[in-house]
């Protein structure tokens, strides 16, 4: 799914309902479940967007889990090698590679 909404509902929405207690850290701010709420429910993009914005703000400032890297994909490419990819969800695509010799 390429939507904010699964990583937060997973990973930041807490309390007894959450299924994973917020990444398993037991996390649990209702305001910011609120906001989880209203962003699920959002149509307009750029109201989503700004609330998405607020979201990783407030779980950022209260430091839930501490980030200590950030880690980019890496792969490596060879010229017989055609059609690789790795999309925007850093899943390897390799229904288009093709070898030559």
């Amino acid at each position: 799914m390429n939507d904010p909404t699964e990583i937060v509902n997973y990973e930041m929405r807490g309390g007894p309902d959450s299924g994973s207690f917020a990444y398993w850290t037991r996390y649990f701010n209702p305001d910011l479940n609120q906001k989880i709420t209203d962003a699920d429910l959002e149509q307009d993009p750029t109201k989503r967007e700004a609330l998405y914005v607020a979201i990783q703000r407030t779980y950022l400032n209260d430091a839930p889990l501490v980030f200590i890297a950030n880690l980019g994909a890496t792969a490596a490419w060879r010229d017989n090698v055609q059609g690789f990819l790795i999309d925007g969800l850093a899943y390897y695509r390799f229904e288009d590679v093709s070898i030559t010799r």
